[in-house]
């Protein structure tokens, strides 16, 4: 292991005989540093197994003292990696068993929730102080409502969209800009949707949970469409559960249930892609069998407009113990592609 570290922080000037430009040369540098930081803290972390080893060993069939004894009585019995699946099975099931014990912290405006929530805040300020107070909140809070910050914008057809917050819409404001007005030192935005507003004229604390756009190809050229509608996510109160509704990008308005427009309320944990302008991919909880044990979409349904989504047909399910399933479809040159997707774990699929 040394003699890589060696290797990693040697200096290397040139390559193959050709000097090395600077900013490549700082980069070589950087990746040694990190190199050198990697290969110490390997070494300590092997020496730190290896003191482990010689506590947890027995010597000449004598335990090594208390500690170790300690130790020995956390690990797991050796049977316990060799269960089976039944063992398994029980132990999942005791945990199942203990879902919804704490539901009521899902109603995040209900009154026992917030008193709860109020309980542990003053039990936290007790201990540590009002946290408004302290110079890193209010220099952190300046920057978040600074409106000097940069707006990352994204395009959609002729125009460039972006979510804005500031003191003044602390909810936030959905606005466009075309690419040339974006270029200059004040560009002119139109406020398309205005989410403090929304939520006082419909007496509701929503959230914006961002949209998906309606992407449509010319059939003649495969060139894509100027978007005309797009599904916009709601959260109430800010919970991960979102209600879906249909906007007008041309009218600036949201088209109701009565004019066919798409709407997924009230709100779940849904997954949706579009595959054309009245068809969806919707993955939503639709009552016993619909979700996983995790509490997202396990069954993907093909949901046309004007059709209640209860009676959408299912195209694809996937497993209750996976941690979401989704139907998803993406466009390229003129081509569409439809993809089903299962999250077997958080860190698989």
């Amino acid at each position: 292991l040394r003699s890589h570290v060696r290797s990693a922080v040697s200096p290397h000037p040139t390559q193959e005989g050709r000097p090395v430009c600077p900013s490549v040369a700082r980069a070589m540098a950087s990746l040694r540093r990190s190199a050198l930081a990697v290969a110490w803290l390997c070494m300590a972390l092997a020496n730190r197994l290896a003191h482990v080893s010689t506590t947890l060993s027995p010597i000449d069939g004598d335990s090594t003292g208390d500690d170790a004894t300690k130790l020995h009585k956390m690990m797991p019995p050796p049977e316990a990696d060799d269960e089976g699946e039944l063992a398994r099975q029980k132990r999942r099931d005791a945990w199942l068993g203990l879902q919804g014990e704490h539901s009521w912290l899902e109603e995040v405006e209900g009154d026992r929730a917030l008193e709860w929530v109020r309980g542990e805040n003053g039990r936290t300020e007790a201990l540590l102080g009002d946290p408004k107070a302290s110079p890193l909140s209010v220099r952190s809070l300046r920057i978040l409502q600074s409106k000097d910050k940069i707006p990352r914008p994204a395009k959609h057809g002729e125009y460039w969209y972006n979510f804005w917050t500031d003191g003044a819409n602390p909810r936030g404001l959905w606005r466009r800009t075309t690419p040339t007005s974006y270029m200059t030192d004040s560009p002119e935005w139109e406020v398309v949707i205005d989410v403090d507003a929304l939520g006082k004229q419909e007496n509701e604390s929503w959230v914006w949970h961002g949209h998906d756009v309606c992407r449509e190809s010319d059939p003649a050229t495969g060139k894509l469409l100027p978007p005309t509608r797009t599904l916009v996510a709601l959260s109430p109160g800010g919970s991960d559960a979102v209600v879906r509704r249909e906007y007008d990008l041309v009218e600036k308005r949201f088209v109701p249930p009565e004019e066919g427009g798409f709407v997924m309320s009230p709100a779940s944990k849904s997954r949706v892609s579009w595959i054309d302008r009245d068809t969806l991919l919707v993955g939503a909880d639709l009552g016993a069998g619909s979700l996983t044990d995790s509490g997202y979409p396990r069954v993907v349904r093909e949901w046309k407009r004007g059709a209640p989504l209860a009676d959408a047909p299912v195209v694809f399910e996937g497993d209750a113990k996976d941690v979401v399933v989704s139907g998803v479809l993406t466009r390229s040159h003129g081509h569409a592609y439809e993809w089903r997707h299962r999250a077997t774990s958080f860190y698989t699929s």
